[in-house]
């Protein structure tokens, strides 16, 4: 609140105040905002390295008992297979991105760029479809092949690891 009340108090309409003055004035005041944002966003950082280091911490605990050794053991015993899956998952996921941004981009407002495509894209796998999609036959071909990749294969790979 302070930082933002030194912002707004920039006297901009004193005409005896230099711009160049005021201007100094206001840049401080965001680069102490943009300062503010920076640790905000490092802490926040930090904060969610500490709960996966916790999470860690707990499976790792849960190794003691011998029927929750079940649990933390099959998470070690599959951590490599999840490993290659989640690599082979963001190729082929990555690569249909890139064929829809190619392929679609020009002509549908969802995969017009890369991050977008992306971002369609799992909405996609979690049940949305692009609206139109059954009106353009090539828009059609690629949803179906789509959600037989991602939906039926993917899944039923994860579900045999």
């Amino acid at each position: 609140r302070e930082i933002l009340a030194e912002m707004s108090a920039v006297p901009f309409a004193d005409s005896a105040m230099p711009l160049s003055a005021k201007l100094e004035q206001f840049y401080l005041a965001v680069g102490d905002f943009s300062g503010h944002l920076r640790m905000l966003h490092t802490r926040r950082l930090l904060a969610a390295i500490l709960n996966v280091l916790l999470l860690i911490r707990m499976v790792e605990a849960t190794n003691i008992h011998p029927r929750m050794r079940l649990f933390s053991g099959t998470i070690y015993y599959t951590l490599i297979d999840l490993w290659h899956y989640l690599l082979l998952f963001l190729v082929v996921f990555c690569s249909f991105g890139l064929t829809a941004t190619w392929v679609f981009g020009d002509t549908w407002p969802d995969f017009v760029d890369l991050s977008t495509s992306l971002i369609s894209m799992y909405k996609m796998v979690r049940g949305w479809q692009p609206e139109g999609y059954d009106t353009d036959m090539w828009m059609f071909g690629f949803v179906v092949v789509h959600n037989v990749v991602f939906i039926f294969v993917f899944l039923k790979f994860l579900l045999a690891i």
